[in-house]
């Protein structure tokens, strides 16, 4: 085989790849696991399942945990890019044991909500869960936190932006959604604009709560580079904590990180 066809081979499959990403962005991005409406979740610390009515129809499925001491205030909780509640409900310990309740959605098209995701979806889900908290849950808190992890830490910056927290935590951040995309797949990724916005560099700026920013030297998801490139974003009082050895899946795993997420859930209590 002559070095023009195998050149010409390797083009073809490199502008092939790139289709294949352009093309199915909304599956790289979103990876949503849908639960039967019946499925009964079970986790340690006491619950609740409500269903909660977007601007547009869909039905989101909504946990609100609570601690059993008195409670400090309310998270809310947007998650990562995949899974469902059944997954993420287990992290509702890490606040519900140091006196925060907490309310976890299902975005649109993920476990028992209903439709598709898309960015503004994503959005306007999340300020429909607020809706919900200030009609059903506000009288009783406080303080009111938003805690964005990975995917979610776009969603919860984004809605900071509109209506201001106390308090918001980004675990595992990114700077934009090219930025998540792991150094492998750069090279497929640059010669074209995504069709999902997502970037945290543009919404940072415009947050006037306190922002805590927590990330892993090791996270191959959404690598250290990405999430440093908002550090100089962020505001005198704001905290960036970098956990050595750190991955994306693994923080609370670290005793640094539940020593940096109690500091910032009862400064100034």
């Amino acid at each position: 085989m002559s070095a023009v066809l195998i050149i010409a081979g390797i083009i073809i499959i490199y502008i092939g790849a790139i289709a294949v990403i352009y093309l199915f962005q909304e599956i790289i991005i979103f990876q949503p696991r849908h639960l039967d409406r019946n499925f009964t979740y079970e986790f340690e610390n006491r619950f609740s399942e409500h269903f909660i009515t977007t601007y547009d129809n869909h039905i989101l499925n909504a946990l609100y945990f609570q601690t059993e001491k008195r409670s400090l205030g309310l998270v809310i909780y947007f998650h990562g890019n995949s899974g469902n509640l059944k997954r993420w409900g287990k992290y509702a310990i890490d606040f519900t044991r140091k006196n925060y309740d907490v309310l976890m959605i299902d975005y649109r098209g993920f476990g028992k909500s209903t439709g598709y995701p898309s960015e503004q979806g994503l959005y306007d889900d999340a300020r429909c869960t607020l809706r919900w908290a200030q009609e059903h849950l506000s009288p009783k808190y406080d303080r009111l936190i938003f805690y964005g992890r990975s995917l979610g830490s776009a969603i919860a910056t984004e809605l900071a932006t509109k209506h201001t927290p106390d308090l918001l935590i980004l675990e595992t951040p990114f700077d934009s959604i090219r930025g998540a995309f792991q150094k492998a797949l750069w090279p497929l990724v640059f010669p074209f604009p995504l069709r999902f916005n997502l970037k945290n560099t543009h919404l940072i700026p415009l947050v006037e709560c306190k922002t805590i920013i927590i990330t892993g030297t090791r996270d191959m998801i959404t690598p250290l580079s990405s999430a440093l490139q908002l550090k100089p974003l962020l505001k005198s009082e704001d905290k960036f904590v970098v956990i050595p050895k750190g991955r994306h899946k693994n923080l609370r795993k670290f005793g640094l990180f539940h020593l940096k997420l109690a500091e910032a859930l009862n400064e100034q209590i």
